[in-house]
């Protein structure tokens, strides 16, 4: 298998029509019941899904159950970001439970909004494409070619787009073809379904379109601003990392214009007397201003607000931490993290103001995803 394209599992395209039809079209109404189902039980292992699923498609559309297998039935919306997998159990992502919502009160307008900002958060590689060995976000690239150029050839997205693996292959895209794409052609049994069905959902949800003579394709007036004032804020330098910690902090870095308000953060410090959050007994030094230095910390960053109804830059939203564990928070290992996590969790009533946050939501802000087998 070539691990050099940007791949996608599954062996069809998850929706069929656009959203506002989609209760009327099988395989959308399969993806929505999955996103349905998932939600249902808040998490669920991969057993129970595989177990029950049938007889929930069953009972909601009156579905035939056949031979398919069943991770066929989550995966796309897997790499879509809508749902996370964490070692076989499976939950929504904060902007697929956004999504599934808006969808369920008929707002599809901006269901598309919440599927657009998880786009921009899917990276190489991801728990649904574990075997690619790329590292980047390629929705993000994909947007911003098209805010650049205006229109590319649908010809591009089988044998260049989905090749792109490094920077440098950005500023050839348009004249030569990757070494990636080079490297490929040594490959057999190639299967690359970035055209035949990422594309085509896109262009069906109408965030895409096709020119006249279908040989050109260009983001749709209707999604264009809402796309472009995301992908204006980002270099192409954003859209690839090289370690953990790079990844973790581009992943979230969707809008950087969000200005916080520093007299939040003075009054945050004060009310916590100049220590830190997570312990009190964390000493550093003293300031012109503060008898123990301490820096102001945004539990969800307000970057995502984008998927918050709530205002993040608030009060609710923040803790004194000490450098230590302000560092910690960012560039510990995934242990270390969840344990700060759970603990302010635990301990913040203010941000339990946010609706619905849970541990796997802060998990996802801030840890690396685990490819390892589910």
């Amino acid at each position: 298998m070539d691990k050099l394209h940007w791949q996608v599992p599954g062996n069809g395209n998850p929706f069929d029509s656009t959203l506002n039809e989609w209760e009327n079209n099988y395989m959308s109404q399969r993806s929505i019941g999955v996103l349905e189902y998932i939600n249902s039980k808040d998490r669920v292992s991969k057993k129970t899904f595989e177990n029950e699923i049938w007889n929930y498609l069953i009972k909601r559309f009156s579905h035939e159950p056949n031979n398919s297998n069943k991770a066929h039935f989550y995966r796309p919306l897997e790499f879509a970001g809508l749902i996370r997998n964490n070692k076989g159990i499976l939950d929504l992502s904060i902007d697929g439970r956004r999504f599934l919502k808006e969808v369920q009160n008929k707002n599809y307008d901006r269901a598309l909004d919440f599927y657009i900002l998880q786009l921009m958060k899917v990276r190489y590689p991801n728990t649904a494409t574990k075997d690619v060995i790329l590292h980047l976000f390629p929705f993000r690239i994909m947007f911003k070619l098209f805010i650049d150029y205006e229109h590319l050839p649908v010809s591009y997205f089988t044998d260049r787009i989905n090749y792109i693996s490094n920077l440098e292959d950005i500023e050839t895209i348009m004249t030569n073809y990757s070494t990636a794409y080079k490297k490929s052609l040594e490959v057999s049994n190639v299967n690359v379904k970035w055209k035949s069905w990422v594309l085509s959902y896109l262009i069906k949800w109408k965030i895409l379109e096709l020119s006249k003579d279908k040989n050109e394709v260009y983001i749709s007036i209707y999604k264009y601003d809402f796309i472009k004032q995301i992908v204006d804020n980002m270099s192409y330098e954003d859209m690839f990392f090289d370690d953990e910690a790079d990844e973790i902090f581009k992943k979230n870095a969707i809008n950087h214009k969000i200005k916080r308000d520093n007299k939040l953060i003075k009054q945050v410090i004060e009310m916590n007397n100049h220590r830190c959050y997570l312990n009190e007994n964390h000493i550093t030094f003293k300031t012109p201003y503060y008898d123990n230095y301490v820096e102001g910390h945004h539990i969800i960053p307000i970057s995502l607000q984008d998927s918050y109804e709530e205002k993040l830059d608030s009060i609710d939203n923040l803790i004194p931490l000490c450098p230590i564990c302000h560092r910690a928070m960012h560039l510990s290992d995934n242990e270390t993290k969840i344990s700060i996590l759970t603990n302010i969790l635990e301990k913040n009533d203010k941000l339990k103001m946010i609706k619905d946050v849970k541990i796997e939501d802060l998990k996802e802000i801030y840890c690396k995803e685990d490819l390892s087998n589910d």
